[in-house]
């Protein structure tokens, strides 16, 4: 009998042995940006509560249980990294900036970086990617439904920017740091733009002084690429117009003059005379001379006649190089807009050029851009004698044809029949 308990005894002592095979490990934890040590990172064995915090040096000592035991090192703003212990061997850690928590960091006033939760006031922010998902004409557009309290006004006229207001208030616009009170977001390029905070109210703005009292839109440049090296990026989208669900008809029963009923070729009015396909002394666009001929309504299509393809087409090319202490990205952008009438076109061009040096205890940035805007013919809507809509479904007859009369800008006969209309239908 004694013999056994000895035997239970001894199998006890070996099981302990084996299963509770405890050791010191020591380990060092590292920052992935400057492989400068993490001071305060918390090193925990993984499933448990148990663990230990790195000391001025970055480094830590725990005891584990068994080889195999994984240890869970964590630090505000970091990824969290899981190591596997299998020896007594130090344990070396690289924890690297999480990408979402950078996300989480806007530029307030003048530049300054402050942690969106701890800021006292209310800022949004919007990264570069939601910008250039689909990009238009004016980056204005594209914050539309993006930002809490930021109305966008977007215009329905060809070539007009979009009007911004921020809580009823229209916003200072600054542009890596430097305040404008000329420009709109229609002169930055998309693709130029790392992000766009929002500063909402005079006391997130404050130190921008009276011009910052409505509220800022602060527009962050690209300075450098996101990896180490050269890089160069081409893009380029279009976007072509659909179609209409539904174009304004105009009347084909009716010819020029005016409410008595008479005919009258020099008279642009559209109620005169019924056109019953009858001769009539009409202009001729294509022998360019008053003749006799039937009296037909050939223009009843004028209007969607008289409009055309639009589209949009966004192009950029970019050069940019980031170096441990430097960096530099030089941009060139060509948007190119087509609107529905002939013409209607607007070409927008950007050139960007910016870098920064940083050092230990200097930095400096610097920022040069170039804007221009050209466009044949802007254009006009709404209810005035200048507008295409207005003018061809209102005031002319529909008994000649928009398409023959296409040349009548430059020729010399441009003061002959009906030139108060076809003057400012086809501006060059």
């Amino acid at each position: 009998m004694n013999r056994f308990y000895f035997l239970v005894i001894a199998l006890l002592l070996i099981s302990s042995s084996v299963f509770a095979q405890e050791f010191r490990v020591k380990g060092s934890v590292i920052s992935s940006e400057d492989n400068l040590p993490v001071i305060g990172a918390t090193v925990l064995i993984k499933g448990t509560k148990i663990g230990t915090s790195t000391d001025i040096n970055g480094t830590f000592e725990i005891t584990i249980p068994k080889t195999g035991t994984v240890l869970s090192v964590s630090y505000l703003g970091m990824s969290t990294q899981d190591v596997i212990v299998e020896n007594t061997n130090p344990v070396k850690v690289v924890l690297s900036p999480d990408a979402t928590i950078i996300d989480a960091v806007v530029v307030t006033a003048l530049g300054i970086k402050r942690s969106e939760k701890a800021l006292g006031y209310s800022v949004q922010n919007v990264s570069s990617d939601k910008l250039i998902a689909v990009k238009g004409v004016d980056v204005g557009s594209s914050l539309t439904g993006k930002v809490a309290g930021l109305l966008v006004k977007n215009s329905t006229d060809f070539a007009t920017a979009p009007n911004l207001s921020i809580r009823g208030e229209n916003p200072l616009l600054v542009i890596d740091g430097v305040p404008y009170g000329n420009m709109t977001l229609r002169d930055v390029s998309a693709d130029d733009i790392e992000s766009v905070s929002i500063l909402k109210g005079a006391t997130a703005s404050a130190l921008y002084g009276y011009r910052g009292a409505n509220g800022a839109v602060m527009v962050t440049t690209k300075q450098g690429s996101k990896e180490q090296g050269i890089q160069i990026s081409i893009n380029s989208n279009t976007m072509f117009d659909a179609g209409f669900l539904a174009i304004p008809e105009k009347q084909g029963v009716y010819g020029r003059g005016q409410t008595s009923g008479v005919y009258s070729y020099n008279l642009d009015q559209a109620w005169g005379r019924k056109i019953d396909g009858s001769d009539q002394y009409q202009w001729d666009p294509v022998a360019k001379e008053y003749r006799t001929y039937a009296y037909l309504p050939v223009g009843k299509d004028n209007f969607k006649n008289f409009l055309e393809q639009s589209y949009i087409t966004n192009n950029n090319v970019s050069l940019s190089y980031q170096g441990k202490y430097s960096s530099v990205r030089s941009s060139v952008t060509w948007v190119k807009t087509k609107g529905q009438y002939p013409n209607n076109t607007l070409d927008k061009y950007n050139y960007q050029i910016g870098g920064d040096i940083n050092l230990d205890k200097f930095k400096f940035s610097s920022n040069v851009a170039y804007y221009k805007q050209s466009s044949p013919n802007i254009g006009f809507n709404g209810y005035t004698n200048y507008d295409p809509m207005y003018s061809l479904l209102i005031w002319t007859a529909p008994d000649y044809n928009i398409l023959d009369y296409k040349d009548y800008w430059t020729s010399i006969l441009q003061t002959i029949f009906s030139k108060y209309w076809v003057q400012r239908l086809y501006k060059l």
